[in-house]
This record gives C-alpha cells, sequence and structure tokens, in this order.
C-alpha cells in the first residue's frame, strides 16, 4: 500500500510532517492495532481538519470504498465525529468527519491497549520462564 497524505504547506513552506514521517506514522499506528486506511484518515484529519470522505480520498489517495473502511473503525471505536450538513442542491446530506478531540487523545485507547498487550506478554514469558527452570531442574 502506498502511503502518501497531501498536507498544505504553511507559510514556512515546511509541510507539517514528511511523506516519511506520515508513513512511519501510519506503521507505528497500525503496529498498534489500527487499520491502515484508518491511520491514514487520522492523520489526514489531524494535519487537514474536518474533511469529507471526497477530500479524504484525495488527501490519502485512497479509493472510496478504502475511505469508508477506515471510517467504519473509526466510528465503532468513537474516534471520530459526523456532521452532517444539507445539501440544498441535492437529496443527500455531506457527511464532514472530525476527530473526537486531538490526535493524542484519538490514539490513546489504541495505545493503552498495546500497552496491556505488551504487560500480559511479559507476565507470560515471566510464568514461561518460571516454569522452564523447573523443567530444566527435573531433568537433572
Amino acid at each position: 500500500m502506498s502511503i502518501h497524505i497531501d498536507t498544505p504547506t504553511p507559510p514556512n513552506g515546511r509541510s507539517s510532517l514528511s511523506t516519511e514521517e506520515v508513513a512511519e506514522m501510519v506503521d507505528l499506528l497500525k503496529q498498534i492495532g489500527v487499520h491502515g486506511f484508518a491511520a491514514k484518515i487520522m492523520i489526514a484529519l489531524t494535519t487537514n481538519g474536518p474533511s469529507p470522505s471526497s477530500e479524504l480520498q484525495k488527501l490519502c489517495k485512497l479509493r472510496q470504498p478504502e475511505v469508508s473502511i477506515g471510517i467504519t473503525q473509526l466510528k465503532r471505536d468513537r474516534i471520530i465525529e459526523v456532521e452532517k450538513i444539507a445539501n440544498f442542491n441535492r437529496g443527500r446530506p455531506k457527511h464532514v468527519y472530525s476527530l473526537n478531540g486531538g490526535f493524542y487523545s484519538a490514539t490513546l485507547m489504541y495505545r493503552e491497549r498495546a500497552a496491556s498487550q505488551i504487560k500480559e506478554m511479559n507476565e507470560q514469558l515471566g510464568r514461561l520462564n518460571e516454569l522452564s527452570e523447573h523443567m530444566s531442574a527435573l531433568s537433572n
């Protein structure tokens, strides 16, 4: 999956995140359990603010079904808010997505879950070490 988020260039001429930083952030989020599409959307919403699906497609270089998959996970995890804006020219309202709080608070649940899994694995490794030592003592 190619990783690219278009971010507006601020007056100082430097984008808020380089392509490499975005790729690293997406990879780190994926490693702690965030779906890749959702990770891209979180970063895009952080750097660009509230955005409709069509804008997220452009910013994240994702197709509409991929944006829908990411949005579904973020809604399930209560990471994003959805605002319906009436479209007076057409029948269907436009949906504008935004993060609940900032990026730090949006990723807190995922980081806490990963930390809990690490703690549990460390406990399991400790118990395995105890049992391994016991097995070694029995075989001597």
